[in-house]
């Protein structure tokens, strides 16, 4: 048995020095001294600390402004001869479409002539926007029409005039995938190409567009102020009995907008053709996917913008709104369209927080939605605005939540 006093001096975090003083178990004196180190286990291993992902604001604003989320095309074919009386009929079915985008159930409506149509089986187009899948496979809502039109439509005469006036060959829906630019309701000629890429290539194709193509027609767009957008969609559906593409590409123009004399015509050429030749990151194109078809077309007939109920509602929400907590402690949303700005204030007025972040709106099965686009995730709630009052549901709502399902956030609106 010993008889010792241990002394330790600590060196730094993970060495120490210790001296041992005392007697052996028979008597004799002991003395030692050493360095020790702490053995350090797997568990205490301090991790390296995660690195913040923080999204590029220009990324945030993108979503944000997307144009719509699917759209669906029917290509419709005219008799010979029959194009006046086909236009009268769809300048019937765009009241109808009207009334559909005022109640939330479609985005956008719009007819489109193919040019060189006797080069195609159809000569329309026509085209619907919409925030999800589900509204996109809906049809007309004749109750929620009839009702918004304050009369009755005799839809047996105008199913008797459509089946005579068209055929509608196939129809198409899309989602919306990659986009720059942004939507002009004065443009005039849409550009549509069609892609199929090789095989086990799609997401490669689809980067490629996005992060490749996309900024170069960004440049375009900035020079040329006839070009208003680029976009890319994948085919979700199609009941076209052959589908030999996938992808469609599409240019939105307004030719009121070119240059109008030939010296101006040909230097916006030549910007162009220096963007494309300068245009930085390349692909192999010609291996990543193929050309299948290729149209060019005059929007005819649409619906709009004003007439969407999407933006009736940023209408609504435009302005600033406060929430009062039980404690005296509030909140304050100043909205502009696709833009919050988030304030929390403690019980005696002084700012606690100050958030400003890309907003969008969404109408889903007649439910409003929004949506705000941090830089490090996404808030997504569903409201209404009634009474003069903003109503934001809490999470509670969602399947991913365990808090209460029926709690809600109050505003009312603040003059400033």
């Amino acid at each position: 048995k010993y008889d010792v006093k241990a002394v330790g001096k600590k060196i730094d975090e993970n060495n120490f020095q210790w001296t041992f003083d005392g007697k052996t178990g028979d008597g004799k004196a002991f003395k030692a001294s050493g360095k020790y180190t702490r053995r350090t286990r797997p568990a205490d291993k301090k991790k390296p600390a995660a690195k913040k992902t923080v999204r590029p604001l220009a990324k945030r604003v993108k979503f944000a402004k997307r144009a719509y989320n699917y759209v669906t095309l029917d290509y419709m074919s005219v008799p010979k001869g029959g194009d006046e009386e086909y236009i009268k009929l769809e300048k019937e079915w765009q009241k109808i479409h009207t009334l559909r985008c005022k109640s939330g159930s479609m985005l956008f409506w719009a007819v489109m002539k193919v040019e060189n149509a006797d080069k195609s089986d159809y000569q329309y187009i026509t085209v619907g926007g919409f925030n999800s899948l589900d509204d996109s496979r809906r049809g007309v809502n004749w109750w929620r029409v009839q009702k918004l039109n304050g009369k009755k439509i005799d839809r047996k005469a105008l199913g008797e005039r459509t089946a005579k006036a068209r055929k509608v060959l196939y129809s198409e829906t899309y989602e919306f995938v990659a986009y720059e630019g942004a939507v002009d309701w004065d443009a005039d000629v849409v550009n549509f190409g069609y892609w199929q890429p090789a095989k086990g290539r799609a997401r490669e194709y689809e980067r490629a567009e996005r992060d490749i193509a996309g900024p170069i027609w960004r440049q375009v767009i900035a020079v040329d102020p006839s070009f208003k957008m680029w976009g890319l969609a994948r085919l979700v559906r199609s009941t076209a009995a052959q589908r030999p593409y996938t992808h469609r590409i599409f240019h939105l123009i307004n030719s009121s907008k070119r240059p109008k004399d030939k010296e101006a015509r040909a230097q916006l050429r030549e910007q162009r053709q220096k963007i494309f030749r300068s245009g930085g990151a390349t692909a192999d194109w010609n291996a990543l996917r193929k050309g299948v078809k290729f149209h060019r077309l005059s929007w005819i007939l649409k619906t709009k913008p004003e007439d969407s109920a999407v933006n009736q509602e940023w209408k609504k929400l435009t302005g600033a709104w406060k929430h009062k907590y039980k404690d005296g402690s509030y909140r304050i949303k100043r909205i502009t369209k696709n833009q919050e700005t988030f304030e929390r204030y403690d019980a005696k007025g002084k700012q606690i927080t100050k958030t400003v972040a890309p907003m969008r709106i969404e109408i889903k099965g007649g439910i409003c939605h929004f949506y705000v686009y941090h830089d490090n995730g996404n808030y997504h709630s569903i409201y209404k605005v009634h009474g003069g009052k903003w109503y934001e549901q809490l999470r509670g709502v969602f399947h991913n939540s365990s808090s209460s399902p029926n709690k809600f956030l109050v505003y009312e609106r603040v003059k400033e």
